[in-house]
């Protein structure tokens, strides 16, 4: 996080650790071959998500926000952190792409 994000990261209840951890829980209980219905009839993934038998939707649905919360939470931070000027920092690799997002490295050719 303080490479790419600039944001560092002491706690373990920090908002993105926690995040990441029930992300990591929900990867861990979803790639349990046999853990949903759905791993033995395929055929309940057409079915709403309301019908009973179909509590794996639910559960997807609330791991995927959480996955989205997980990429979207240091991305605002840095945002929020170059419209305030919270801080002075040097610019890490995000804020760099937001300010300058058309430089491009050249690597010298070796002959």
């Amino acid at each position: 996080m303080t490479v790419s994000y600039g944001l560092t990261v002491s706690d373990s209840e920090y908002p993105i650790t926690s995040k990441a951890e029930e992300a990591l829980q929900g990867f861990s209980e979803a790639g349990n071959p046999g853990a949903f219905l759905v791993d033995l009839l395929p055929i309940l993934k057409h079915v709403p998500s309301w019908f009973p038998g179909a509590g794996f939707k639910r559960k997807a649905s609330h791991y995927a926000s959480i996955n989205a919360e997980v990429v979207n939470l240091p991305f605002k931070a840095v945002q929020r952190s170059m419209v305030g000027h919270q801080e002075k920092r040097e610019l890490e690799i995000v804020s760099n792409n937001l300010i300058f997002p058309k430089i491009s490295c050249k690597f010298p050719r070796i002959s």
